[in-house]
């Protein structure tokens, strides 16, 4: 026996990501956090899992931001001094 929030603890998600997982996949309504399940339902939402995430595991590390060349400021000319 494994709590949900247990198992969405070792997935890496969100308890709610796995109670939504529960009524699609399982079609186990009315389920909390503190919920049991029971090793094979388990091991099923751990097999759904793996597919759904396994795509943001692989994908490789952001490029860090290169700062972009030095931008020179220009200013125009002064204004003129008002005539008094």
């Amino acid at each position: 026996m494994l709590r949900i929030n247990q198992l969405a603890k070792e997935l890496g998600v969100a308890n709610q990501e796995v109670i939504e997982a529960c009524e699609k996949r399982l079609g186990l309504q009315g389920k909390s956090h503190s919920s049991n399940l029971t090793d094979d339902q388990a091991d099923q939402l751990r097999r759904g899992f793996q597919g759904k995430h396994k795509g943001e595991q692989e994908a490789p590390p952001l490029a860090l931001h290169k700062p972009s060349a030095a931008v020179k400021v220009v200013k125009g000319p002064a204004p003129a001094a008002p005539a008094v």
